[in-house]
C-alpha cells in the first residue's frame, strides 16, 4: 500500500508542476490578449498620450510693464497672423491661435474618399492689476514674434478741495 500511495503522490506533484509547454500557452495567450483588437487600440492610445501628454497648448509669452503701457511679447514660430485673434477687456488680454489641418485621401481603384479635418485652439491668458485703454491697444507680428502694446488707464486724478 505505501508503493500506491507513493504513486498517487507523485501523480499529484505532476499535475500540480507546470510543464514547459504549459509555459507556451500562457505566454502565447498573454502575447495575443495585448496584441488583437481592443486591447490592442486601447494600448497604442496610451503609447500616443505618452509619447506626447501634454500637447503644446502653451506658448512662450513675456509681458513687461512701463510706467505708461503693458507690453507682451508671444513666441508663435510659424503660426501666420491670419490664425491669431486677441481679445483685450479692461484688465486682461487672450491670445488665441487656431490650427487647422484637412486631410483628403482618395482611392478612385476601390471608389473610396477619406476626409479628415483636425481643429485646435491654443490660448492664454493674461490679467493686468492696472486697467488697460481697450481702443488704443496696437499689435504687430513679424518673424514669429507677436507684440501687443496695451496703454494703461491711468484714470482721474481728483483734487482735494480746501
Amino acid at each position: 500500500m505505501p508503493e500506491e500511495e507513493k504513486k498517487k503522490s507523485n501523480n499529484k506533484e505532476k499535475s500540480r508542476t507546470l510543464q514547459p509547454e504549459h509555459f507556451d500557452i500562457v505566454a502565447r495567450s498573454v502575447n495575443d490578449f495585448f496584441h488583437y483588437p481592443p486591447v490592442r487600440g486601447f494600448l497604442q492610445t496610451i503609447d500616443e498620450f505618452f509619447n506626447q501628454p501634454f500637447p503644446r497648448t502653451a506658448f512662450h509669452i513675456d509681458l513687461k510693464e512701463t510706467v505708461d503701457e503693458y507690453i507682451i511679447t508671444a513666441e508663435l514660430p510659424g503660426v501666420e497672423k491670419e490664425q491669431i485673434q486677441i481679445g483685450i477687456f479692461s484688465n486682461r488680454a487672450v491670445i488665441s491661435i487656431e490650427n487647422r489641418e484637412e486631410l483628403a485621401e482618395t482611392d478612385e481603384a476601390a471608389g473610396n474618399f477619406r476626409r479628415r479635418l483636425t481643429k485646435k485652439l491654443d490660448s492664454r491668458s493674461i490679467s493686468f492689476p492696472k486697467p488697460i485703454i481697450e481702443h488704443k491697444a496696437k499689435a504687430s507680428c513679424r518673424d514669429g514674434l507677436l507684440t501687443i502694446r496695451l496703454p494703461k488707464d491711468k484714470g482721474k486724478q481728483l483734487k482735494i478741495d480746501s
